[in-house]
Order: C-alpha cells, then sequence, then structure tokens
C-alpha cells in the first residue's frame, strides 16, 4: 500500500513541475513579443509611392515595438531604389495608445519638412505602424 502512495505521490509531483516549468516558459516567451514580418514603408524613388520591405521587429513592450519599428523606418531600405522618408533627425517624444490609436509626438524637425517628403513621411508612418498588430489608426 505504501508502494502504491509514493507512486501516486510522485505522479503528482512530476504533474506539478510539469506544469509549473509549461507557465514559466510561456511567460518568459511573452517577455520578448515578436510582431515578425512588418512591412515597412519607403519611397519608391522611380514612381513617387510608398513601398514596403519585411522585417521582423522585435520589443518586450508595446512601446519598445514602435520604437523600434520607426527606427528601422530610418535605415536604408534593401532595395536601392527606396529611400526612407523619416529623415535621422526626427524623433519620438512619446507614445499613447488608447483603443488602437496610436498617437504619436514627434520632434519638432517634423514640421521642418517641405510639404511633399511631410506627406511621404506621414503615410509611411501611417501604414507602417497599423501593421503592428495593436495599432488600428494614426494620430
Amino acid at each position: 500500500m505504501k508502494k502504491i502512495s509514493i507512486a501516486i505521490i510522485a505522479v503528482l509531483a512530476v504533474l506539478i513541475l510539469s506544469a509549473i516549468v509549461t507557465v514559466l516558459i510561456s511567460i518568459n516567451s511573452s517577455e520578448n513579443n515578436i510582431n515578425q514580418g512588418l512591412d515597412i514603408y519607403y519611397l519608391d524613388m522611380e514612381n513617387r509611392t510608398l513601398k514596403s520591405e519585411k522585417y521582423n521587429i522585435v520589443g518586450k513592450t508595446e512601446e519598445e515595438i514602435i520604437q523600434s519599428a520607426f527606427n528601422t523606418m530610418k535605415t536604408k531600405p534593401k532595395n536601392e531604389k527606396y529611400v526612407s522618408t523619416v529623415p535621422e533627425n526626427i524623433n519620438i517624444l512619446s507614445t499613447k495608445i488608447e483603443n488602437g490609436t496610436l498617437e504619436l509626438n514627434l520632434s519638432k524637425e517634423y514640421l521642418q519638412m517641405t510639404k511633399s517628403d511631410e506627406m511621404f513621411c506621414r503615410g509611411a508612418l501611417i501604414k507602417t505602424m497599423t501593421g503592428i498588430s495593436f495599432i488600428k489608426q494614426v494620430e
């Protein structure tokens, strides 16, 4: 009888340990949200239209994902016919997300862009940011 009790206790201990390990793994993997395959928009200089390239965006928080996508938009595109629409000197000062709406507060350099550059930049920002799963629109 004691052997059966010990066997039952051992099985229960293994089941409990398995459950704990599963929970810890799921918590650990959710710490790095990955928004894989995000379309980052650039200006196609040949056609003067916005075109996208896929990038993996990684961040632990929504703000980190937004910042990572924004920083990627400022990099040189893979396609040599494309150019970044976001100048290096423009930065995000703050973000706020409410009901799927992203409010972006950009540095004053954004206001110093020409109207056409600003139009392409705004369009690329909206198209890129709304590609992030938790963002539906941008203000």
